[in-house]
């Protein structure tokens, strides 16, 4: 394990793959690494990546297996913290999707909160810290979610804001990433291809792999910590599940000038994932990759564990990384420009509070 810094993330997440895939999860062989790691260090893992209460299911679907008591206790604690959480928020999210939608407010909810009524058996299972949602109109979107008790909270970066009631946190998103990270505006196309999904709107097929794969590149720094592995779960049970027009997301990445960066979290996700898992198709893969030399230099950061190394410092990050993430020097160039034009004096974002001061993100 300590030669190998993801035999835990593959450990982890080989029985969920192959259960979301209808494939039989080896869960003795899985359990046995679990004793030799200790449950106690691998219950907290799983917990930090969202994954204690679908192992918790899992295991509870195997009754004869021998496993640890405490190791079963805490998952079970796990899950029935998210089944609590869950409930909360799926209340929270049909409240808000009425009140949008009665007061005309265009929206798509997105990330976790979508994927997991879209693809999982059982949503409650896919933990969410929040509930995200990119709309139209921000400002006419934060004047409804107070009107809902919603308070806007202080903390309000570039391209979002986050709203609370009770345990529900609400990000209220106008753009999908901080400005300057794409070569032109992107969420207003997301908005105008969404679809509707039972009893609220998403985004279309397409567009959701297509920030399934740049999110996490520059928000989670591909495989630092805080790249959470119920994403990557996520991912598989999406493709697994939905016939993705592979041609449209190749075409929008490039658009947005961030096929090295999909590239790079679908080379992350091929580290982690059982080989069986479903995945992006081989001509796919080499419609997006980068140059050779970046594409040796981008696999180093990632096999190195080098976010991780890091993470308390991510000025080198931000630099020997994120920056080489787009597709053209050009890109980087103006994403390194709006960082610094973002940082002068506070302009106050219509979409919340005039007295509230925007924090920029990193």
């Amino acid at each position: 394990m300590r030669r190998d810094p993801f035999a835990r993330h593959r450990l982890a997440l080989a029985p969920l793959c192959a259960d979301v895939c209808g494939a039989r999860p080896d869960l003795d062989a899985a359990l046995t690494q679990v004793r030799a790691i200790g449950a106690r260090a691998f219950l907290e893992f799983l917990d930090w990546h969202k994954l204690a209460p679908a192992w918790s299911a899992l295991i509870a679907r195997n009754a004869k297996l021998d496993v640890d008591c405490d190791f079963i206790a805490g998952l079970a604690a796990a899950r029935t913290q998210a089944t609590a959480l869950y409930l909360a928020q799926a209340a929270a999210l049909a409240d808000v999707c009425r009140a949008f939608e009665r007061c005309g407010v265009e929206y798509a909810v997105i990330k976790g909160a979508a994927l997991r009524e879209q693809v999982h058996a059982d949503a409650s299972l896919r933990p969410a810290l929040d509930i995200d949602i990119l709309a139209r109109a921000p400002a006419d979107a934060a004047r409804v979610l107070r009107d809902a008790g919603f308070a806007a909270q202080q903390d309000v970066s570039s391209h979002e804001a986050t709203f609370t009631r009770g345990v529900v946190a609400v990000d209220l998103h106008w753009d999908i990433l901080r400005p300057g990270r794409t070569r032109g505006p992107v969420a207003q196309a997301f908005l105008n291809r969404r679809t509707r999904a039972r009893d609220m709107w998403t985004l279309d097929d397409a567009d959701t792999v297509v920030l399934m794969l740049i999110h996490p590149a520059f928000t989670k720094y591909v495989a630092s910590p805080n790249a959470s592995l119920v994403a990557v779960v996520d991912f598989v049970a999406f493709l697994g599940a939905r016939a993705v027009d592979w041609a449209a997301v190749v075409a929008r990445l490039e658009a947005a000038g961030l096929k090295t960066a999909a590239w790079t979290v679908l080379q992350w996700f091929a580290m982690v994932v059982p080989p069986a898992s479903p995945s992006a198709p081989a001509d796919v893969v080499a419609a997006l990759a980068p140059a050779r030399w970046r594409a040796r230099y981008l696999r180093e950061w990632i096999e190195r564990d080098l976010p991780t190394r890091w993470l308390a410092r991510p000025l080198p990050i931000q630099l020997g990384l994120t920056l080489a993430l787009h597709d053209r020097a050009s890109d980087a160039a103006r994403a390194a420009f709006r960082r610094l034009d973002a940082r002068r004096p506070a302009r106050v974002d219509p979409s919340v509070d005039p007295s509230v001061d925007p924090r920029i993100d990193s």
